[in-house]
């Protein structure tokens, strides 16, 4: 009936925005997942270029983090429209990391090359590193919080639309199964396999997976 082509065209639609909004997800956690290693990677140069004697060497994996740390802001202002209210938990991220390099690592850098480990001692110990790190690392937190809480409000909203629409597919099919029983096959797999596979794509995010999600129409 014209009803049930309405409904199934409507889920249809719901579908493929969920579908969307999950792959952009599966996007998100991957750059809070990568952002929050790449600031360890950084630490962990720095610690072991004053550990090691401060050998220029050491530094290079600091600079390399630093560079893809860049490009990880950039797609998270790329998935502002989507997700906004993450713009702010990466502004803290970013502001903590340049306290942290400014205040510690760029300093300690200088005096390491102006006047050797000892001065370095003096003036810039691993303990003060540390404290300023751990700004970096709460602010890694509350964003990981955001995104998990957007994780879990994906779900929470595919659960509410299969139910819909599921209760929709059952209520057409009584008044189908008269005359039209291969209907039901047809709107089941039209309606139930895309909610099944978004269901699983979307608590595999939320638990962390890497997820490689298909593109739209595949």
């Amino acid at each position: 009936t014209a009803l049930d082509e309405a409904e199934a065209a409507r889920a249809t639609g719901d579908l493929r925005d969920l579908e969307s909004r999950t792959s952009q997800l599966v996007r998100l956690q991957r750059v809070a997942r990568t952002l929050q290693s790449t600031l360890q990677a950084q630490s962990g140069a720095v610690r072991d270029y004053l550990l090691h004697g401060g050998f220029a060497e050491d530094l290079a994996p600091y600079e390399s983090a630093r560079t893809i740390e860049a490009s990880l802001v950039g797609e998270f202002a790329a998935l502002d429209d989507a997700f906004p209210t993450t713009g702010d938990r990466v502004s803290h991220v970013s502001r903590a990391a340049r306290e942290w390099r400014t205040s510690y690592v760029e300093p300690t850098i200088r005096i390491v090359a102006a006047s050797g480990l000892d001065q370095v001692r003096q003036h810039a110990s691993l303990e003060k590193g540390e404290a300023l790190f751990r700004g970096v690392r709460e602010s890694l937190g509350v964003l990981q919080d955001e995104v998990d809480r957007l994780t879990a409000g994906n779900l929470s909203r595919i659960g509410d639309i299969s139910e819909v629409q599921i209760a929709s597919l059952f209520i057409g099919v009584g008044a189908l199964l008269a005359g039209a029983v291969a209907a039901f096959w047809l709107l089941a797999l039209w309606v139930l396999r895309p909610i099944e596979r978004l269901v699983t794509t979307a608590r595999r995010v939320e638990a962390g997976e890497d997820v490689a999600f298909p593109a739209e129409g595949s």
